[in-house]
């Protein structure tokens, strides 16, 4: 039986967790022997959480004292809080591998709910059980960057290979072209022998002129 004096203190610590933390997990641990617990405390102090067992009767008094909805007393349970510094996500996988491991072991850890201080959120077991199950944060970032790689990868293919397409219809345009310049130049070549070849005929025209005119004079005179 604690006396007066260490329930008040016990109080006063509750409300420092409290006042310094931002979310809290509500667990029953009836059947969870020490060496169990032990590990749960060494797991959790990687995410900078804590596990404590607290009497229910205490702990609603602390709860009501910071407008957290939750009625520990509802519970016939042992009940145990941890408390997390940082989001609710940080150490809920953590809590739900520790409770999946300890069923497959027969023995039993049970979520009652939780609660996050910042959004004055209350999650049931249930709902609480879904953010649990999800990847941590460096998980999904990593599936994010992996996912975000992948897409950039296969942009990327797609520029190439259109750029290839594009680099090949460009040279076959370019042929085109050259061929039509060659075309052109063939076709103004050929314009300008023709030219050249009738002002040739012209010039021979004129020059034979006065020769023919010559030429039939002397035959007259010889007639």
């Amino acid at each position: 039986m604690k006396t007066r004096q260490q329930k008040t203190e016990e109080l006063q610590a509750n409300a420092r967790l409290l006042e310094k933390n931002k979310a809290f997990i509500f667990a029953d641990f009836n059947k969870v022997d020490v060496s169990s617990i032990r590990n749960l405390k060494e797991e959790l102090k990687k995410t900078n959480a804590t596990f404590k067992v607290v009497k229910k009767r205490l702990l609603k008094i602390s709860l009501e004292k910071h407008g957290i909805n939750f009625n520990p007393i509802e519970s016939d349970l042992q009940l145990g809080v941890i408390f997390i510094p940082g989001e609710l996500t940080e150490s809920a996988g953590v809590a739900y591998k520790f409770a999946r491991d300890l069923i497959k072991a027969g023995k039993g850890f049970n979520f009652l709910g939780a609660y996050e201080k910042e959004n004055n959120n209350f999650l049931d077991a249930e709902q609480f059980l879904v953010i649990a199950k999800l990847p941590s944060k460096d998980i999904l970032l990593a599936q994010i960057i992996r996912g975000l790689s992948g897409s950039v990868r296969a942009f990327m293919y797609i520029v190439q290979e259109l750029s290839k397409k594009g680099g090949a219809a460009d040279a076959s345009k370019k042929d085109e072209k050259d061929g039509d310049v060659k075309k052109s130049q063939t076709k103004e070549n050929q314009e300008e022998i023709k030219q050249e070849a009738s002002t040739q005929e012209r010039k021979e025209s004129t020059e034979d002129g006065p020769r023919l005119t010559e030429v039939k004079q002397e035959e007259l005179k010889d007639k």
